[in-house]
């Protein structure tokens, strides 16, 4: 009996000294190998689905610089770790690049990460997603649809969406589809084409955009809302979209210390429910609280790098987007990282800018690691 009880017990946790392990796993295009262990940089899988078919829930994979063609479908979650947005892209010439959905295509909510990568050059869309998938530094850009297709929940942090072209569909650079929920902080959505939309938010989903450029977009309206859908905008740049700035079909957008200008008119085609401290160079989305402004040029300077990882639109100096926002709900950094707020007409008084950048003259003051240093 003794024995039959050891050799059970050896059996036992043989098996398990013996299980697979559990990452992290690599990945290295140049190097890897899929046959390898894929546990180390030195024995890296060649490919991303080579890893993930090792990976198990909740296993990061790593994924080193270079391109890397291949149809990536996620149905558990997982962290994608890139080595730079510069320089990890991952690309599909025949379809979607990014697929994130369980295998019977449910609403499961299971958490994915991505950062520090491009995805790209996709002959679909870039990520076409159903769970809980959070994106930091990452650029989606020159998809031959949309940047993303969200019906799940998204989180979008310091990150670009740029020059993705979607001919057949809505929202070109994302679409917020039924009961999505998506969550944008220091994003650029830019240069992205559509004859209907840029970010579309419809059905019953929601949207809260802070610290977000909607820029140089063209044909389709900057931001729509239809059906029940709900957006807030927050410190947002909606400016030089050759479409109309604002489409609101649910009734449900509200903007808060929002700029929205110089695009085709009318900027807006519905009125919206002013929070305060938005401004508007003509006077078509209703704002009607006293600390709005409206019939008034915002004078910005056109996209560009101004710091941080994104780029902005800078109030010049002058504009009458400075020190002109409400302090209360204005984040305390601008989409470049820079601090908020900042006494940008030297009156003595920091007051928070209109718009996802805060102004100043001498912009090296104002970033918080040289704040600590």
């Amino acid at each position: 009996m003794m024995s039959l009880l050891l050799a059970g017990l050896w059996a036992l946790f043989g098996m398990a000294g013996t299980a697979v392990a559990s990452g992290p796993w690599y990945v290295n295009a140049s190097t890897g190998s899929d046959s390898n262990s894929c546990l180390s940089p030195g024995s890296a899988c060649a490919t991303v689905n080579g890893a993930l078919g090792k990976a198990a829930p909740g296993d990061s994979i790593h994924i080193a610089a270079g391109t890397y063609d291949e149809a990536i479908s996620i149905d558990e979650a997982i962290n994608f770790i890139g080595t730079g947005a510069d320089q990890t892209i991952l690309t599909s010439s025949s379809g979607t690049a990014v697929t994130i959905q369980d295998g019977s295509g449910n609403f499961s909510q299971f958490p994915v990460t991505i950062q520090d990568m491009t995805i790209q050059d996709a002959a679909g869309t870039g990520i076409f997603t159903l769970e809980a998938t959070t994106l930091t530094n990452v650029i989606i850009q020159n998809n031959n649809g949309q940047g993303i297709y969200n019906a799940g929940t998204i989180t979008i942090t310091n990150s670009s969406i740029r020059n993705n072209m979607a001919l057949t569909s809505s929202g070109a650079a994302i679409i917020n589809f039924d009961i999505a929920k998506m969550t944008m902080t220091d994003v650029t959505i830019s240069g992205n084409v559509n004859e209907n939309s840029i970010v579309h938010v419809q059905n019953n989903a929601q949207a809260t955009l802070t610290n977000v450029t909607i820029s140089g977009n063209y044909t389709g309206t900057a931001l729509v809302s239809s059906g029940s859908a709900v957006i807030t905008t927050t410190n947002v740049t909606i400016v030089n979209n050759t479409g109309n700035g604002l489409e609101d079909y649910s009734g449900g957008v509200a903007m808060q210390n929002t700029v929205i200008a110089h695009n085709e008119a009318p900027n807006c085609w519905t009125i919206v429910n002013s929070l305060g401290n938005n401004l508007e160079d003509s006077d078509t989305c209703g704002f009607n609280q006293a600390s709005d402004i409206v019939d008034t040029d915002p004078q910005l300077d056109p996209l560009g790098s101004n710091g941080g990882d994104v780029q902005t639109q800078m109030p010049a100096s002058g504009s009458p987007l400075i020190d002109a926002g409400r302090n209360d709900v204005c984040p305390a950094q601008d989409a470049r990282g820079a601090v908020r707020p900042f006494d940008g007409d030297d009156n003595g008084s920091a007051l928070c800018d209109i718009g996802a950048v805060e102004y100043s003259s001498s912009p090296s003051q104002l970033f918080l690691p040289m704040v600590i240093k």
